[in-house]
């Protein structure tokens, strides 16, 4: 086994004593001020950026393994490295026997200084329980305002971030990464039915999301459209990215996002033109429409594979061949290698949203590599490319293993248990946590003693 270096080495034993550090102070922080003493269990994530104390250590473990679960995913669509964000957030969750109507109702986030060092601390009450959903949003949160903020790290300026990303960009980058995209697309569709679509000033020009229900959904909708539209264009995620930073350091939206995604928006007009049809075609299909299993890989291959001219000395042609996409760096320099590239990110776009669903991943990790190939990294575009292609026969696998359980389940006639990676997230881990309870009882333990 190689050892590691002694920089390595010494970089790690830097973040263990960190961890340890920041556990103390946080403990000695909260047990003098007048709030409720910190849960007894302590888990540290697997970066060491996520310190999280609960009422189990299970409970500890899973929230950590959810936020590393949401950092990874949040670097994949912003296709930034996932030490964009290193400022330590700790997550609180405190147990309180009746909510109060005046004390707050989800989960809440703000900057603050323990051991002389900033961080995100994120504050969950429990009952309510605890959702996805929410801790989510505050975890985008925190890594939002870490790529925007300018500036030394402190205090101040993470809260200046936090409160300076819009919360379109918030909600919807979180809705963009849980994946729920038919609910998304069925409040859009039902704003189109009703006449009452949002435009990109309704959108971008609001300073916060409304407190009435349906509007709430119909601007969360439209916030999930909007961000998943802005990552779609070329050269999408970094230019999100720039517009963020400037959104956040008080530049009005309207100038962010000009100067931002450049020659794509001229002015207004055109903005709500490219909104307008983004609109149109998103929101065309629903889950009983989309493509086939089938269908979406033939349009898939036949968008991955590039059909070249073989000319003679006259340039006649005299035959056809194929280049598959790892091939196409190859031809970098040529003068249609643009415009080529622009046609099948937008043919790829369009088949990431009408696509099987279970393939929605695939297509965008192969948008991510054409998007590197547009900047001109060649290793980076492979490696992306390597990355779809195993996404890709990982989703192959895991779809012939669906369609064995549907049929197992079909024949035995008990009801069918969907899986996500977000979606029922802490459902189940109540489930362990109650299985656990009920066996904690005399003749269990006696009988443990006997098992080891």
């Amino acid at each position: 086994m190689q050892m590691p270096t002694l920089s390595v080495a010494r970089d790690r034993m830097r973040s263990g004593w960190w961890c340890v550090i920041l556990s103390m102070c946080v403990a000695s922080c909260v047990s003098s001020a007048a709030t409720p003493a910190l849960p007894p269990s302590q888990a540290v994530s697997s970066s060491r950026q996520f310190i999280v104390y609960a009422d189990t250590p299970l409970q500890a473990s899973a929230v950590c393994a959810f936020a590393e679960g949401v950092k990874r995913s949040w670097a994949r669509e912003l296709q930034v490295s996932p030490d964009a964000s290193v400022t330590p957030v700790l997550i609180l969750m405190s147990h309180r026997e009746q909510p109060s109507e005046s004390g707050p109702v989800g989960p809440m986030i703000e900057s603050a200084m323990t051991a002389g060092r900033p961080v995100y601390r994120i504050q969950i009450y429990e009952p309510p329980r605890m959702t996805e959903e929410g801790l989510m949003l505050m975890i985008v949160r925190a890594f939002n305002a870490d790529l925007a903020r300018t500036g030394q790290a402190d205090a101040r300026v993470l809260q200046q971030a936090l409160d300076g990303v819009p919360w379109w960009m918030n909600r919807g980058l979180s809705d963009v990464i849980a994946g729920d995209a038919e609910a998304m697309r069925g409040w859009v569709i039902k704003s189109l039915d009703a006449g009452q679509p949002l435009t990109v000033s309704d959108i971008l020009g609001s300073d916060k999301l409304t407190d009435m229900a349906v509007d709430r959904e119909r601007h969360r909708a439209h916030a999930w459209l909007m961000t998943q539209s802005l990552l779609g264009l070329t050269d999408g995620p970094r230019r999100f990215a720039v517009c963020m930073r400037a959104m956040a350091s008080g530049v009005p939206w309207e100038r962010a996002v000009m100067d931002a995604f450049g020659a794509q928006f001229r002015d207004r007009v055109a903005m709500e033109k490219w909104w307008a049809v983004q609109v149109a075609y998103r929101s065309t299909t629903i889950s009983a429409r989309n493509l086939t299993r089938e269908e979406t890989i033939r349009r898939l291959e036949d968008i991955l594979v590039l059909i070249m001219l073989r000319l003679d000395d006259a340039d006649q042609e005299i035959g056809r061949f194929p280049v598959p996409i790892e091939d196409w760096w190859r031809y970098h320099d040529a003068g249609w290698f643009k415009s080529m590239l622009s046609e099948r990110m937008a043919r790829l776009t369009l088949l990431r949203n009408q696509g099987h669903p279970l393939y929605e991943p695939v297509v965008a990790q192969y948008v991510e590599a054409l998007n590197w190939l547009v900047k001109g990294n060649i290793t980076r575009f492979r490696r992306a490319q390597r990355a779809a292609t195993t996404t890709r026969d990982q989703v192959d696998q895991w779809f012939d293993r669906i369609t064995h359980h549907l049929d197992a389940v079909e024949q035995s006639g008990l009801p069918a248990v969907s899986d996500n990676l977000f979606r029922g997230f802490f459902d189940a881990l109540r489930e362990f946590e109650k299985d656990g309870a009920i066996r904690r009882d005399p003749v269990a333990d006696h009988l443990d003693r006997f098992d080891h």
